[in-house]
Formats: structure tokens, sequence, C-alpha cells
């Protein structure tokens, strides 16, 4: 696994000053910092807007409102978050197989809910997060002994 550390909060935007060596953007709003454990071989994050590429990120980040409504998950990485070897990307388990995940969706209707849950979660929209991914030197790629 690959640990990165995430800054929130208005990087791409121009610092208006700095305060305790730490830059404030729009509003006056702090950088949050956040570390979030990926797959090695995930894509790197595209840029804001730019198509997604199945880095993962966002969701490694924080849940969605699908997860936040259908999965009861209100933070952390969420847990539909799957990786796929054979494309060398992530998917979202609610778009794959929310059967899996939501008990009342039976089997047959895989199909049409991860319809639903994919026009609920935007795709094709983009990639909507704004996370940068910094520099950290004590972050890095560690060794997964499972």
């Amino acid at each position: 696994m690959i640990w990165l550390t995430l800054a929130f909060g208005g990087v791409n935007a121009v610092p208006r000053f700095v305060v305790d060596g730490i830059y404030s953007f729009r509003k006056m709003k702090k950088i949050q910092f956040q570390n979030i454990e990926l797959h090695p071989q995930s894509p790197d994050k595209p840029l804001y807007g730019a198509p997604c590429n199945g880095c993962g990120v966002c969701c490694a980040a924080g849940p969605c409102p699908v997860a936040v409504v259908f999965l009861f998950q209100l933070r952390g990485k969420c847990r539909a978050l799957l990786w796929q070897d054979e494309s060398g990307r992530y998917v979202c388990g609610m778009m794959a197989s929310p059967d899996r995940y939501v008990r009342l969706i039976p089997e047959q209707w895989r199909e049409s809910g991860g319809r639903f849950f994919a026009s609920r979660i935007a795709v094709g929209a983009g990639c909507d997060s704004d996370a940068e991914i910094i520099d950290n030197p004590e972050n890095g790629r560690i060794a997964d002994d499972d």
C-alpha cells in the first residue's frame, strides 16, 4: 500500500496571507491535511474537473452522499471502494455490485441499481475532488505483510 498526504481547502487558489506558517485561502479557510492509503499502482489524481481515471483519492478521503445515505458511513475511507486488478483502477462498489453492500437490493437488480447509484455520484461529470497530493517525507510506500 502507499500512503499519501492530502491538502484540502483551496490549495489551487492564490494565497491571500500567511498565519503562523499556514497558508490561508479564500474566506480565510485553513488548509486541512489528511493521510490516505491507496494501492501502489493506482493512477495519479487528475486535475479538478478532468475525466475520472479511477485514482480513488476522493473515496479514500471520505464517503460520498451515496455512502452516507445508503451505507450509513459518516467518515473515513468508503467501504464500497473497490480495487480492480484487471483495469488497474478503483471503482465504486455501489455502482459495480450494489447488492453486495445494501441487502435490500436483490441480485437481479444489480445492473439497474448500479445505474441508479452512478447517476447519484455524477459518473462522467469529471473529478470533483479539490484535494491536492503533497510531498510528505514521512509517507511513502510501506510493506504490506498481508
